[in-house]
């Protein structure tokens, strides 16, 4: 079958980018008032009802076949427990501006596992280049400061290793279900491990320290865990992962002047150099249109 077109991957992506590159700043003002577990169950808890909400709407019609339910329980498992569970830790302890710029290393492990290892995806010359440019835009902020290498730092540069492998198996399931459908049971499960985890570590939190946090909690549930993520499938839906992960590497410019605004955290000099090479990677990644084929086109 000829390959054609895929419509309308690259706005699912850039607004699904510029959404959650407010997650640092937002996690950040909810940890304030709650501990880490605690914040990161009750924000997987709010985008678990956003997304029953959807599916109530708009139920799922189709029933998924043995292998979509095998791979929304891979994905549940890798990057709704697991992936976020070291996101939380380690945003709590890094800076906003570090948390966007260390999750960029999702582009070389996407490249590594699903390219290179896996061969899921072709090789595209500018591609590998783009994503060299990122990794370059990276090293600006870590080897500068490798003498006080902040272990929030290490933690998120782990944990970038989870999405990509979770990310194919959501794009697997995406062909046979909702968007909705897949991130209810993933937030479903973050919300029951991360809540355990949160009981056993922190105890119930002070009613105070609740309404405090409510509403950085509740946007971060809807809007970061909920919206973006349907954006964020639909993407990887329509486009190759690893274009997808590079695309979203605009997160940091917006993530430091969301911090800014909110915290009153000014970007580092060595942050705003690694941007360059970053904006650059973005643009070989993105200057031609993709082609994929008609099973990854929404029909």
């Amino acid at each position: 079958m000829k390959p054609r077109r895929s419509p309308g991957g690259m706005p699912y992506i850039l607004l699904s980018a510029v959404l959650w590159s407010s997650f640092p700043v937002l996690t950040l003002v909810a940890l304030k008032s709650v501990p880490v577990f605690t914040a990161a169950a009750l924000t997987t808890l709010c985008s678990t009802l956003f997304f029953l909400i959807l599916l109530i709407w708009k139920p799922q019609k189709q029933r998924p076949s043995k292998s979509c339910i095998r791979d929304i329980a891979f994905a549940c498992i890798t990057i709704g427990v697991g992936y976020y569970a070291f996101v939380y830790v380690g945003i709590s302890l890094t800076t906003p501006g570090n948390a966007a710029i260390v999750g960029l290393m999702e582009i070389f492990f996407s490249y590594l596992f699903i390219s290179v290892i896996g061969r899921h995806e072709p090789f595209v010359k500018s591609h590998v280049l783009g994503a060299v440019l990122m990794v370059t835009g990276i090293l600006f902020v870590l080897i500068p400061s490798a003498h006080v290498f902040r272990s929030g730092d290490f933690i998120l540069l782990v944990g970038s290793m989870i999405p990509p492998l979770g990310n194919l198996a959501m794009q697997r399931a995406r062909k046979e279900v909702s968007a909705a459908y897949i991130m209810f049971f993933r937030s479903l499960t973050a919300t029951v491990a991360l809540g355990i985890l949160a009981l056993l570590f922190e105890g119930l939190p002070a009613p105070h320290a609740l309404w405090s946090a409510f509403p950085a909690i509740l946007f971060g549930g809807f809007l970061l865990m909920g919206l973006s993520k349907i954006l964020w499938i639909e993407a990887i839906h329509r486009l190759p992962i690893t274009q997808t992960i590079s695309v979203a590497s605009i997160q940091p410019l917006f993530t430091m002047l969301f911090a800014f605004i909110l915290l009153g955290d000014a970007p580092e000099w060595m942050q705003l150099l690694s941007l360059p090479p970053i904006m650059a990677g973005m643009y070989l990644l993105t200057k031609k249109p993709v082609i994929v084929p008609d099973i990854l086109v929404d029909v």
